[in-house]
């Protein structure tokens, strides 16, 4: 029995303890006016004071200062306004009220701006931004957001505020006064994260995040090679949703551009995808041939046109067959009929074993007037292409003479044929890689017309350190007869280095020699040593 009159004197003695709370100053009056408190408990210090307002029968976090330790004396804020208000102290059942009081709203000092999504939670200490919610929109669709003049602790003090001005980063919003219009998603996953700001007067400013997704999938749009996909603009009536200029198309050769599912502000949208897409011109001829390009992820790329006629108003539009998306608006360019002439010129038809050697190429109409801006493509197509190398498979003509160049080589001897392709015409011409210290014949075979402009045989060869005495050339006929013989003697040894002898295919009469198969023998004296190279090569008349 006296165990149960000690346990319950211990619980009396427990609910006993108390926290007082008083206002030295006054009582608060207003949010955001700092009071002074001073809050004790009977049983000595304590850490951690969990500290609310008391509104009614709820406890809410409208005090700036939320966790205390006592003894306390210090300011603190009411954040919200009401009547009937007492401060609120509580610790694991030590608790205690203040005396009631009656708080004002606060001076108007901040701009406050709800997106769609968003509510105001004004007063709130745990949510100092003063609204709650996330903003989800669809570009292009107009929506209208709340606005409202708030005090220190976003309390709303005018719900229908005037003279206020709404943007965003958003370079193509549209706004009129409260309802916006978001336009522009960067990337492709679909959604951009925006934020829109209000501001005005005296006020600070506010602001909102908003998530803005692409809409639906309205229309392809065409992009092509110098142009720029530019989402959310429709400044440009022409082309909206994309800037620069549109370069020129050439007959039978390759024109490629990309090919966007855009929404209704040019938006790239990822959702739409695994389809085939079509390009057609004026007269609606399928311009992508066979070719399968899908549209995946909403983005078709480096889909392949070629045009077949010239047209200097010529339209093109895209279509997902047989009932899918088209574009909204027909590209517009012009489709040259391509060059009369296109010429290659190696300005060094055979080289050592890894040394550059120049391409350069030449495009010209009919007028012989320079083509610019011609795509002209250079392949290799005979040869080890694993060793080949060219550094501009894809060279465009210039001005104001229409040519072009870049470089080629190889790691290894041989013969690598080359073509060039530009409009419809290609041109080909063999470049000779020969390793160092031996004879090179070019071009071989030689031919009257090929390449055009070359009327002489070129034998190329090497003179080591300090020079050669004399050289000597002979050219044996296919019956062993020797048809030409030529020697060099300056009397000074021949400078070392590459040497180059031409010889214009005909014998020590003059006469042209036969078509066959010869060999050369070349015969390097250098002191009191003979170096000799033989090679054979083709004459074709």
């Amino acid at each position: 029995m006296k165990k149960a009159i000690l346990l319950t004197l211990l619980v009396v003695v427990a609910a006993s303890a108390a926290i007082t709370i008083t206002f030295p100053s006054g009582t608060p009056t207003k949010v955001g006016v700092p009071v002074d408190v001073s809050i004790v408990s009977d049983q000595g210090p304590k850490d951690d004071i969990d500290l609310r307002v008391r509104s009614g029968s709820d406890n809410k976090s409208w005090v700036d200062t939320l966790t205390i330790d006592l003894p306390f004396t210090g300011k603190i804020e009411i954040t919200h306004d009401g009547t009937g208000l007492m401060l609120y102290a509580n610790k694991l059942g030590d608790e205690g009220l203040s005396e009631s009081f009656n708080v004002t709203l606060g001076d108007p000092v901040n701009w406050q701006i709800l997106a769609p999504g968003e509510t105001n939670d004004g007063g709130n200490a745990e949510n100092p931004s003063g609204k709650t919610g996330n903003s989800v929109v669809t570009a292009g669709v107009p929506e209208t957001y709340d606005v409202n003049v708030c005090d220190k602790w976003y309390n709303i003090v005018v719900d229908t505020p005037t003279d206020f001005v709404i943007h965003s980063d958003d370079p193509f919003e549209h706004v009129d006064d409260d309802v916006v219009e978001l336009r522009r998603v960067f990337g492709f996953n679909g959604f951009t994260n925006r934020t829109v700001t209000v501001s005005g007067g005296a006020y600070e400013n506010d602001e909102s995040t908003v998530r803005v997704n692409v809409n639906d999938p309205v229309a392809l749009l065409i992009i092509t090679p110098d142009e720029e996909h530019v989402p959310g603009d429709d400044s440009t009536s022409n082309y909206p949703g994309k800037s620069g200029e549109i370069r020129d198309a050439t007959v039978g050769t390759a024109y490629i551009v990309d090919i966007y599912a855009v929404d209704t502000c040019w938006n790239v949208v990822p959702s739409y995808g695994a389809t085939d897409v079509n390009v057609y011109d004026l007269v609606d001829e399928n311009l992508t041939g066979d070719t399968a390009d899908p549209i995946v992820a909403g983005v078709a790329e480096d889909v392949e046109v070629s045009f077949k006629r010239s047209n200097a108003n010529e339209y093109i539009h895209a279509e997902v067959p047989p009932d899918g998306l088209k574009t909204k608006y027909d590209t517009r360019l012009t489709v040259t009929g391509g060059p009369k002439n296109l010429n290659m010129t190696l300005i060094h038809e055979s080289e050592p074993v890894k040394v550059h050697a120049t391409l350069e190429v030449e495009a010209l109409d009919g007028d012989d007037q320079p083509v610019i801006n011609l795509p002209v493509s250079i392949e290799l197509i005979e040869g080890n292409a694993a060793v080949f190398h060219i550094k501009d498979t894809l060279l465009y003509t210039e001005a104001p003479d229409g040519k072009a160049s870049t470089e080629i080589w190889a790691d290894t001897s041989g013969d690598y044929k080359i073509r060039i392709s530009g409009g419809e015409l290609t041109v080909d011409t063999t470049f000779s890689v020969y390793e160092l210290g031996k004879l090179v014949i070019y071009p071989n075979p030689f031919k009257y017309n090929t390449p055009v402009g070359v009327t002489s045989i070129n034998f190329k060869y090497e003179v080591g350190e300090g020079g050669a005495d004399e050289v000597v050339l002979l050219i044996v006929d296919p019956f062993g007869n020797i048809a030409y013989k030529a020697t060099y003697d300056s009397g000074t040894p021949l400078e070392p280095g590459f040497q180059i002898i031409t010889w214009d295919g005909c014998n020590s009469k003059g006469v042209r020699v036969a078509s066959g198969l010869y060999q050369a023998v070349l015969r390097v004296k250098m002191g009191l040593s003979t170096e000799t190279y033989p090679e054979k090569f083709m004459v074709i008349w």
